[in-house]
């Protein structure tokens, strides 16, 4: 079936669970059988929804920004529950499945959502994070300070240190979605130093290197910068890396932003 397409009731109860139908009866519907609805398919995943929830021939949504999608998603859920006492038990308990999959799913999935994985969003997430880390001073390295439990070379943006300091990455990761980390120079290594990327258990990848026969660790030991796919702790990701330099000009680590690629 396809959105907006007209259907009886039993071909509505078929629907796979993945989709939810709202009745909409249309005014070259009316004075038609009972039996005889509109269905406007709507994918329960959030994106989706968040370009438009719902809209007919009477009443048009024009939402286009996340704000103002939330107050449709409300009125299609209500238009939901309404449908659900017009059909048959059965149908009624698949949908409500349905509605409480999505209803725990939107608050999960639309924030992430909203960052388009694209080259332009990545690099505005990269400023960000470079300018963030400008406002506290000039980069350096000063000692050493262990990130999970591994010894490595300090990194400081004016006073502060960054080993072990989530507080940007993580503004950044607020602000635009995704992942950042802030890597330093270990010899001939790149180490994270702060991190929002995370390991398969969940912890922060603090004290992990850069991959060295990567296209990024090519691009940064030759000067420049890397934007492009990379493969970070065996996941893809859309990436950013530039190269953090101290005041002489000499690399000492590196910028990174990067989103996970959708499967």
């Amino acid at each position: 079936m396809d959105r907006g397409s007209y259907v009886n009731r039993s071909e509505a109860e078929s629907t796979p669970l993945g989709l939810f139908y709202v009745v909409e009866v249309c005014p070259s519907m009316r004075g038609g059988t009972e039996d005889t609805i509109r269905l406007r398919a709507i994918c329960y995943v959030a994106h989706r929804f968040c370009r438009c929830l719902y809209s007919n021939r009477t009443n048009g949504c024009s939402a286009r920004s996340r704000g103002r999608c939330r107050p449709a998603a409300s009125a299609t859920l209500r238009k939901i529950g309404d449908t659900m006492a017009k059909v048959s038990p059965a149908g009624a308990i698949r949908r409500w499945i349905a509605l409480v999959i999505y209803a725990i799913a939107l608050p999960i999935f639309v924030p992430a959502m909203s960052h388009a994985q694209s080259p332009e969003n990545v690099k505005q997430a990269m400023e960000s994070l470079k300018a963030k880390t400008a406002k506290l001073g000039t980069p350096g390295v000063k000692g050493e300070d262990a990130v999970a439990g591994k010894p490595a070379p300090a990194l400081y943006f004016g006073a502060t240190k960054m080993n072990n300091n989530f507080a940007v990455v993580d503004e950044v990761k607020k602000e635009h979605g995704g992942t950042a980390t802030l890597f330093v120079k270990s010899g001939d290594d790149f180490v994270r130093v702060t991190t929002n990327v995370q390991k398969d258990d969940g912890s922060r990848a603090v004290g992990t290197v850069l991959d060295p026969k990567g296209k990024a660790s090519a691009a940064i030991r030759g000067g420049g910068a890397y934007y492009g796919d990379a493969d970070i702790l065996g996941k893809p990701y859309i990436t950013g890396y530039e190269p953090i330099r101290d005041a002489g000009g000499n690399v000492i680590g590196i910028y990174y932003v990067g989103y996970p690629k959708a499967k």
